[in-house]
């Protein structure tokens, strides 16, 4: 770890004075106000780069009047300071960072503050960066504590990420995030969950079908709070995602609940997708400008959208054999005569409703008795279950229908 040696901020604030005694900002440069890093979008790598300069020696910004994202002719060590009204502003509490903003524009505020060189250079393109999912395939409706981890593989440490991805409010609700679950040590998980380096928000995205679920974190620890000048700093978290490359590691848990009314979608539906150009806010030449899907490094980030999260969504847990109507785990005549029975004889109920469904119409009648039938001695089709699931496996019902769920025990057919 890389740690200070002199006060937070004193090289800031001396290369600032310098470059305004210089007269390197005499020619009224140009800048967008928020990109710390110049490289062409305000996003939270931003954030990360000018808490990397501060606290970890890390690149000076190369435009000082883009760093002051308050505008208030000064880059603040202690109290409300540029990196916290940039966050806020990215996390959609704050409102947007002054002109010139989010097209470049000069300084209309006279400081002593300027810009060495304030020419954007994007990052190179990085391999061996990226995000995934992980979570079970299918949800079911009603279900609670639904578990998603967010999944990096990287080329090298990073010092923190950021995630922006649209869910739609049709099937997730009551959205929570923290890093049960994940590689953070467990000993700084609530610390840095309540830090000023982590924050995350369900808003509204541009489209009226899904929220827009905003995450981002540096890996630094400092349970006091922001340290005032003078006394300690921020320590970056020690542990693998700081210190090493990593594949498939789980760096976030998204906890969500399946709403009851659920659209039942049987194999598989997005769930949560990338953002839409529309929920950010546009800039020059059409790059965008909010919190994006990256992993972030000293003075840098790469990004790549997590790939789209597809789950089938289900209308209830229990698993079941359809056309095994009187729930002997077999699927034989008897399972015919025990529909027939139920219908016109006054015989018992079927202990599964959905199992004695044998053609999936959402009905128990006469026609399923003839579907089982044909089935075991005509060679009609196989009783329906989800696509490409074995019809001889017990499975979920994968369609919506009025039938009750099904909660008995599915087991094979031992005869």
């Amino acid at each position: 770890m890389r740690r200070s040696t002199s006060r937070p901020g004193t090289l800031l604030t001396c290369l600032a004075a310098s470059l305004a005694s210089s007269g390197a900002s005499a020619a009224d440069p140009t800048f967008v106000r928020g990109d710390v890093n110049l490289d062409g979008a305000v996003t939270f790598s931003d954030v990360g780069f000018y808490l990397d300069a501060i606290y970890f020696q890390g690149p000076l910004p190369r435009c000082f009047d883009a760093a002051d994202a308050n505008d208030s002719g000064q880059l603040e060590i202690q109290g409300p300071m540029d990196w916290e009204r940039l966050r806020d502003w990215l996390f959609r509490s704050a409102a947007e960072p002054p002109a010139p903003f989010p097209l470049p524009g000069v300084d209309p505020t006279k400081d002593n503050l300027g810009c060495a060189d304030p020419a954007v250079k994007p990052p190179a393109p990085a391999k061996g960066y990226s995000m995934a999912w992980e979570h079970d395939r299918y949800l079911y409706r009603g279900s609670k504590d639904e578990e998603l981890f967010l999944e990096v593989t990287t080329a090298g440490p990073i010092t923190g990420f950021s995630l922006a991805c649209r869910v739609d409010r049709r099937f997730l609700t009551n959205l929570r995030v923290d890093f049960e679950g994940t590689i953070v040590p467990s000993a700084v998980r609530k610390d840095l969950l309540a830090s000023p380096y982590f924050r995350a928000r369900v808003t509204q995205s541009a489209s009226p079908l899904h929220d827009l679920l905003l995450v981002g974190a540096i890996f630094l620890d400092d349970p006091s709070g922001l340290a005032p000048l003078g006394a300690g700093v921020p320590q970056r978290i020690p542990f693998p995602a700081t210190e090493k490359a990593l594949k498939g590691a789980r760096i976030l848990r998204i906890r969500a609940d399946v709403l009851p009314n659920a659209p039942v979608t049987g194999s598989s539906a997005g769930v949560i997708l990338p953002v839409d150009p529309g929920d950010l806010t546009p800039g020059l030449g059409g790059v965008r400008h909010g919190v994006l899907s990256q992993v972030i490094l000293s003075g840098a980030s790469y990004s790549e959208l997590p790939d789209f999260s597809y789950m089938g969504i289900l209308a209830d847990e229990g698993e079941f054999l359809r056309a095994d109507a009187n729930g002997d785990a077999c699927r034989d005549l008897s399972d015919a005569v025990h529909t027939l029975s139920f219908l016109f004889l006054g015989g018992p109920a079927p202990p599964c409703p959905d199992a004695s469904d044998a053609n999936d119409d959402g009905r128990v009648d006469i026609s399923d008795a003839s579907y089982t039938l044909g089935y075991l001695f005509t060679g009609g089709p196989p009783p329906p279950t989800a696509p490409l699931v074995d019809p001889s496996f017990c499975w979920y019902d994968v369609r919506d229908d009025s039938l009750g769920p099904c909660v008995y025990e599915c087991r094979s057919c031992r005869r």
